[in-house]
């Protein structure tokens, strides 16, 4: 998991994919910035921080809103997807993650059809 709060809905995992494409095929000039990213480090809660509370309480400490936190090994692989969209696959399951989430607007822009 990104961090507590990060949900298949929350706008910023499609922004976050985005990004890493873009950052792909942008040239800095000395050499190519990379997008692709090896691998992603799950949330590891940490003692007497905002996200650590998020975490455990499932509420937002300043709204008391509830706050979404991946638990489950499918969630956590669920948000990972997003950061991994190069890989051919996975590009059939973030298409479909983008289409449940009604967002299909971006999968040209992740994907270039």
């Amino acid at each position: 998991q990104r961090h507590p709060g990060d949900q298949e809905r929350n706008p910023g995992r499609q922004v976050s994919a985005q990004y890493l494409r873009q950052r792909h095929h942008q040239d800095s000039g000395q050499h190519r910035v990379s997008g692709e990213k090896d691998q992603v480090q799950d949330f590891t809660p940490t003692p007497m921080t905002v996200s650590t509370e998020m975490w455990y309480t499932g509420l937002h400490p300043y709204t008391l809103r509830p706050v979404y936190s991946a638990r489950s090994p499918q969630d956590k692989a669920a948000q990972r997807r997003f950061f991994f969209w190069y890989k051919p696959d996975e590009r059939r399951a973030i298409i479909e993650a983008l289409r449940r989430m009604g967002r299909p607007d971006l999968i040209p822009k992740l994907f270039g059809r």
